[in-house]
């Protein structure tokens, strides 16, 4: 028999590796439906944390802030000083055992009413006319200056010039001290401790008599104004904001961290070389603070936060379950309409485990207090096992919602089903194939920070550009009252070149660069508040590519796990038309006609009967 060959003409990865499918999520989280419905997930979130902020904040319940000494990653600023550093509350909890954070929040109590005393750091009553009684000494100054430098002999014309220049820069670093403005981006520490010496004193030579009063006098006044913008600093935050702010870091560090090659747990967000998996336990350590100290704003800020991601993370999980299992399109008001009519369901499925797992503990609870009776406590040490099958039930929920939420939506995005069908298959999953869910969500944590890498360089190349380009031409002048400030760069300043990272950095760094920088007129701020809508909207769409790519992630991990556990193939979902065609009933026991559903590759999906709750094509 003579020999049969063949030729291998391709290969279909997605068959003999199915974790291929995996990559399929940038492109879906990009798409443009799932991005908007991210977005106003995003925006939603962000308006109401805030509003709890300010309920938080006259309420006196804000994240306490102090100085600390010496350097921490990314705390140096633009000219990397090793001066004291702001550390809050959040940081002090993930970075301390339990006995030192309670010990360092009695310091900053003490430390925060010491700030509150009266004294010379407080603003006197007429505080607004020393500011104004100093702007025009200053003016003065910097008049007289001139003059002097333009009558000094023993100078060429550009050794005048950058007499001039320093002599300009030292009036407006004075000038954005007295405005209250945090100038360590702008000015080195040897900059703003000359300053007031460089006013006086111009150009080179002797000084006379007073000189040294003079220069006591004017940097005490500075000094007091600076001194209430460093209490200005350390006034307490939100819980929201600082917890955003303390998040932001750890993503910024488990980025960090997939990008270099450090997976494991080996550092944390706050040390000097991050790694993935220690950020993201650092990220816990956040979440924990919020619920151990501020419970009461974790139960509404959670309510708040299940409504929200309910409603849009269902309409984006539907999106992408359908692009991805029937190459189907739909709309964001189909995908919205499918959120409402599932949304008891989106809502229920997280909160079930919970419920089960406060049941359990309150049983435990209940318990322990019964074998705290005299004379019954050897009771209690009898059927102590049954306390310990408490924790395990505790322990397997805890599990079940720690890894298996990210399968509960897509679940009912898939099968349409009920909140206890969408638990049930998450915890089933996890359980029945843990490496498999490990696999799939480390593939996603990798491949999710490399794909954030290029999205947040894309991002930060348009700010850049668009603010160089148009730096170039308001850059020009001046700001108001400036003398080496450009108008744009007092309302917006994006970091330069060499201080744009192309990681994401921890700190106070951001790749948006910062807002108002100087004083400002009213037109100006005006205009640096319609700039700060718009730069934000750019940096809104980069935290909305994270919030679709962890939900279109997740339905992919879903429709993976089902095939391997239940067998089902990857095409079957539950679909109905937007607009099902009538009905034609021959009598009143006949089965109702199904529709036909274009799947976008010329194949019909025959709608599931009524009969089902949650069929599938």
């Amino acid at each position: 028999m003579a020999d049969e060959r063949c030729t291998l003409e391709s290969i279909s990865w997605i068959q003999a590796f199915p974790f291929v499918r995996l990559f399929a999520t940038f492109k879906r989280a990009v798409a443009f439906r799932p991005m908007v419905l991210a977005f106003c997930c995003v925006l939603a979130t962000y308006v109401s944390g805030r509003v709890l902020d300010a309920i938080w904040a006259s309420a006196g319940g804000g994240v306490l802030v102090v100085l600390d000494r010496g350097p921490r990653s990314g705390g140096a600023g633009r000219f990397g000083a090793a001066a004291a550093v702001a550390t809050n509350e959040i940081e002090a909890y993930a970075t301390r055992d339990d006995r030192a954070f309670h010990a360092w929040k009695r310091a900053a109590l003490d430390r925060q009413k010491a700030l509150a005393t009266p004294g010379e750091a407080n603003q006197p009553a007429d505080h607004a006319q020393q500011v104004a009684d100093l702007l025009a000494e200053i003016d003065g100054l910097v008049r007289d200056g001139l003059r002097r430098i333009d009558a000094y002999q023993e100078q060429h014309a550009d050794e005048k010039a950058a007499l001039r220049q320093k002599l300009l820069r030292a009036a407006d670093i004075v000038r954005l001290t007295l405005a209250g403005i945090d100038i360590r981006r702008v000015a080195s520490p040897a900059e703003q401790a000359s300053a007031v010496e460089v006013l006086l004193r111009p150009v080179p030579g002797k000084t006379g008599k007073d000189f040294a009063k003079k220069v006591g006098r004017l940097s005490k006044l500075v000094a007091r104004h600076r001194k209430a913008a460093e209490r200005q600093r350390l006034a307490p935050r939100g819980p929201f904001i600082a917890l955003l702010d303390y998040e932001m870091n750890c993503f910024a560090a488990a980025i960090q961290g997939v990008l270099c090659g450090r997976w494991g747990f080996d550092g944390s967000a706050l040390s000097e070389r991050p790694a993935m998996l220690g950020s993201i336990a650092s990220a816990g350590n956040g979440v924990v603070w919020l619920v151990t100290q501020r419970p009461t704003f974790t139960l509404l800020f959670g309510v708040i936060l299940l409504v929200v991601f309910s409603y849009f993370g269902g309409g984006i999980c539907r999106i992408c379950a359908l692009q991805a299992t029937l190459a189907q399109p739909i709309s964001i008001r189909e995908a919205l309409r499918f959120s409402r009519q599932k949304f008891a369901a989106l809502c229920a499925a997280p909160v079930l485990p919970i419920i089960i797992f406060a049941i359990a503990w309150i049983l435990t609870y209940v318990g322990g207090l019964i074998a705290a009776i005299p004379t019954i406590e050897l009771l209690g040490g009898l059927v102590y096992g049954l306390t310990l099958l408490g924790g395990v039930a505790m322990t397997a929920t805890l599990l079940a919602v720690v890894l298996g939420f990210p399968l509960m939506w897509p679940n009912i995005a898939v099968e349409a089903s009920d909140a206890f069908d969408a638990v049930q298959h998450a915890a089933s999953y996890v359980f029945s194939r843990a490496w498999h869910v490990a696999f799939y969500a480390f593939t996603l944590l990798l491949y999710g920070g490399v794909c954030f890498g290029v999205v947040r360089i894309i991002a930060a190349l348009i700010l850049k550009l668009a603010h160089d380009a148009n730096g170039a031409g308001m850059n020009t002048a001046h700001a108001a009252g400036m003398h080496t400030i450009g108008k744009l760069d007092a309302m917006w300043r994006m970091p330069a070149w060499n201080e744009l990272p192309l990681l994401p950095a921890v700190g106070d760094n951001a790749f948006w660069g910062h807002f108002h920088n100087a004083p400002l007129n009213w037109a100006e701020y005006g205009a640096m508040l319609a700039i700060a809508c718009y730069v934000f909207v750019v940096v809104g769409l980069v935290g909305a590519f994270v919030v679709s790519f962890y939900y279109c992630g997740a339905t992919e991990m879903y429709l993976l796990l089902r095939r391997t556990v239940d067998g089902v193939d990857y095409d079957e979902i539950y679909y109905e038309p937007e607009e099902p065609e009538a009905k034609d009933l021959d009598s009143p026991g006949n089965t109702p006609a199904t529709h036909e559903a274009d799947t976008g590759d010329g194949d019909s999906a025959p709608a599931p009967d009524d009969s089902a709750e949650s069929g599938t094509h």
